[in-house]
């Protein structure tokens, strides 16, 4: 893209960006990274440090030094989860089967044996700041809460939802109970 400033509608800073670039290293990843959005579209991507001279942006966005991914190919998440499946991540894109990573343990059935072994407690610590992350309100897909198979110290019978916030893409929210 040309060097010229830009009018961004959003900017996010302060990211490791994978963009699957076929000729580009790893995973296309571009460290210490930043992505600009005009209409709704990608208007510029690259390194931070070469963000166009004198852009401005509606909104900018610190990621914090966090990955973003593009949301090519799952189109939901999990809020309320336990366990890491990161390294499955990395064995998927060096070559590993689904299966594989099933036979050595992995896959969702790890996960739902590490959200059935935790605290309900800790369930919520780990969740609450999944929902309020701000990436959220500009998410290529909605946000599904399930509370589902967990036991529950409250009184109410495991796999009741028992609060969920969707945010869509406007950023407007809706509260269900």
């Amino acid at each position: 893209m040309a060097d010229d400033a830009h009018d961004f509608d959003a900017l996010w800073i302060d990211v490791h960006l994978a963009t699957l670039a076929p000729d580009a290293p790893g995973y296309g990843e571009i460290r210490d990274g930043a992505i600009a959005v005009k209409d709704g579209r990608i208007a510029w991507l690259g390194r931070r440090g070469d963000i166009p001279a004198g852009s401005t942006s509606a909104v900018t966005e610190d990621g914090g030094g966090r990955w973003l991914l593009p949301g090519l190919v799952d189109c939901h998440t999990h809020i309320v989860y336990a366990g890491n499946r990161s390294d499955e991540f990395e064995a998927r894109l060096n070559g590993a089967t689904y299966e594989e990573i099933a036979r050595r343990g992995g896959g969702i059935a790890a996960t739902v044996k590490a959200t059935r072994a935790a605290a309900e407690a800790d369930l919520l610590a780990a969740s609450a700041p999944r929902v309020a992350m701000p990436m959220l309100s500009c998410s290529a897909s909605r946000v599904q809460l399930m509370y589902a198979n967990v036991p529950s110290s409250t009184g109410r019978p495991a796999g009741q939802l028992l609060h969920a916030k969707f945010v869509n893409r406007s950023s407007e929210r809706r509260e269900n109970a």
